[in-house]
């Protein structure tokens, strides 16, 4: 009989059993194979290609799927079964619109879920990202999608995430898919994410030898979005992670928030502490939506979505009502919800002091009821206590005055929670507010020294450099857990002033 070539063999469909090379070998890999060669052979399967077949099996076709082995008569359309990880059917024909329906249908009926978990904000994006998105991911090679397919489940993802309130409709699209140590949400864009496997997957395939890649990428030609025929990489490339964190930046509204991270004496760290906090998914969007300047005030309603309206504040009927203008600068406001919220920062602050230096307090910071002055053998504390001078001085009641006895030392703390953009000028404001004071103190009081501390707190938690030394300085509480206390202050101060929540659940 005369020697049949392998390429021969497969077109003629002879019972030539060709030598088994390395790449052939990966057709049948043990369970722990190699994945990207059981990956070209479905390639081909999916596709309508099938691979060498041998003799008496020659109408049968064979798939390796890691620990089982699917077995099937060569008929059209025969389906092998369903993945039981991901739901996704597994057939020797490739069936488009049904199994990108299929795929589709299963990412959201996951995301629909995972929404209706009590997980907190940051752990259900998480979900998202490992049990939702790998359906996605499964089809990425396989499955063509175009840009308005995966554009289209972006915008269901928003949508869901819109309906369960973790998503302003109007907040930046680009800071769902930023990491949350940037200050975005940590979403995995899907887009992005297409490309980027898509593009793994074709790097792998042009530069694996072996008659079996040669195969795969000469029988794709064109029909997924591999594109291996291509002769040059024209692979187009996504919407890049920085070119994401300049557009929330370059916009007029959204913008102001992460001009203000940028800043050289911002700390980015501990200002985006929050996001860490495990606060709801209803509070992370609401609190994004508020840095973002989109809750519907009447200044943003009067402005941006262009209706005759008064836009004076409805609690003060003076300034406009911008979103600032009700967190930091409405006087209505300040007789009561600014106190809280100062109040809440400064009690935090005082109990832990209390608490580190053995002095009787309650087990929970927000039980806690503070005493005008409380002391032992090492320290003396007072809250909210004028000082009394020799002379007159107008700035003379800190929040908090801690007198170290034997090292004979004052700290007077002062708390504040500025707007955002103001945080450091009310630093220095501090230090100067309360220069004659220390004099006075120290002279009276016979104390080797006597400093300010400044502890400044954003509305929406951003907070300088020296933040966290200030803190440090007079207490091991976590200057996070600052940060958290004045970020749900200012929550409550919108959603009560907006009319969101009752009076009685604040």
């Amino acid at each position: 009989m005369p020697r049949t070539s392998f390429h021969g063999a497969m077109e003629n469909n002879t019972d030539v059993e060709p030598p088994r090379t390395d790449a052939e070998d990966q057709v049948h890999p043990s369970p722990k194979g190699d994945i990207p060669g059981r990956l070209a052979v479905s390639s081909l399967v999916l596709h309508g290609h099938q691979p060498p077949q041998r003799g008496a099996e020659a109408n049968r076709i064979r798939i390796s799927a890691g620990p089982r082995t699917a077995q099937c008569h060569n008929q059209p359309s025969a389906v092998y079964g369903r993945s039981e990880t991901l739901g996704i059917e597994e057939s020797d024909r490739q069936q488009m619109k049904k199994m990108k329906a299929t795929v589709r249908s299963e990412y959201i009926r996951r995301v629909k879920a995972i929404m209706r978990t009590e997980l907190n904000g940051e752990n259900k994006l998480k979900a998202i990202n490992m049990v939702a998105v790998p359906v996605l991911t499964y089809s990425y090679g396989i499955l063509t999608w175009s840009k308005t397919d995966i554009d289209a489940l972006g915008r269901k993802t928003r949508k869901l995430l819109t309906c369960h309130g973790a998503h302003h409709p109007k907040a930046a699209q680009e800071r769902l898919y930023l990491a949350r140590a940037e200050g975005g949400r940590g979403l995995i864009d899907l887009l992005d994410l297409k490309q980027r496997v898509e593009q793994k997957l074709r790097m792998y395939f042009m530069e694996k030898p072996g008659r079996l890649y040669d195969a795969v990428k000469a029988s794709e030609n064109g029909s997924t979005s591999l594109r291996l025929t291509t002769a040059a990489q024209e692979v187009g490339e996504a919407e890049t992670h920085l070119s994401k964190e300049r557009l929330w930046k370059d916009k007029a509204l959204h913008g102001v928030y992460p001009r203000l991270l940028v800043k050289d004496d911002t700390d980015v760290e501990t200002s985006l502490s929050w996001l860490r906090a495990g606060l709801t998914a209803e509070t992370e969007g609401f609190v994004c939506a508020i840095q973002d300047q989109v809750v519907k005030t009447r200044a943003y309603e009067r402005t941006i979505l262009g209706r005759d309206i008064d836009d004076r504040c409805r609690m003060c009927g003076q300034a406009a009502e911008t979103i600032w203008h009700l967190t930091t600068s409405c006087p209505a406001l300040a007789k009561k919800e600014y106190v809280e919220r100062h109040n809440s920062v400064a009690k935090l602050l005082h109990w832990t002091i209390l608490q580190e230096n053995g002095l009787k307090t309650t087990n929970a910071w927000y039980d806690h009821q503070p005493e005008h002055v409380m002391e032992n053998e090492q320290v003396k504390v007072y809250w909210d206590l004028q000082i009394i001078t020799d002379r007159e001085i107008p700035a003379n009641r800190p929040d908090i005055v801690l007198v170290h006895k034997q090292a004979r030392q004052v700290q007077l703390i002062d708390v504040s929670v500025p707007s955002d953009a103001n945080v450091k000028d009310k630093e220095q404001e501090k230090v100067q507010k309360y220069h004659d004071l220390t004099l006075e103190v120290q002279k009276l009081w016979s104390m080797r020294k006597v400093t300010t501390v400044p502890v400044i707190v954003g509305a929406t938690g951003i907070v300088t450099k020296a933040f966290r030394r200030h803190v440090n300085s007079v207490s091991q509480v976590k200057p996070e857990l600052l940060v958290k206390t004045a970020v749900m202050g200012t929550t409550r101060i919108v959603r009560r002033s907006l009319g969101l929540i009752a009076e009685s659940a604040v």
